[in-house]
């Protein structure tokens, strides 16, 4: 088993990936602000759940800072955080969840 640090590695590059190759580079979210926290961070804290064996994405965002705070230091907090996953699952029409961290580019 892959540790937190090589895990949030791992399936932060699948998230990114995943969103570059979307139509528009990723792109379809509107923003007024510039957010320090990427989309591909979003999304892989969100990753996480399955990793952690968790039943709420809540304990997953309180694992993930936890146990590497450090990995994403900028991550807003939590209620943010879960607004940001919602809009990018309405704005993508949920796909993201199709990128799964048993991915064979990363086994």
């Amino acid at each position: 088993m892959r540790s937190i640090k090589e895990q949030l590695i791992l399936v932060y590059c699948l998230a990114d990936d995943g969103l570059k190759s979307e139509k528009n580079g990723g792109k379809w979210r509107k923003s007024n602000n510039q957010p320090k926290c990427t989309d591909a961070e979003i999304i892989a804290v969100a990753m996480m759940q399955s990793y952690f064996g968790c039943a709420t994405l809540k304990r997953t965002f309180l694992l993930v800072k936890a146990n590497d705070s450090q990995a994403f230091p900028n991550l807003p907090s939590y209620k943010q955080w879960l607004a940001w996953v919602a809009s990018l699952e309405f704005s993508n029409g949920g796909n993201f969840r199709q990128y799964s961290i048993e991915d064979d580019r990363f086994r």
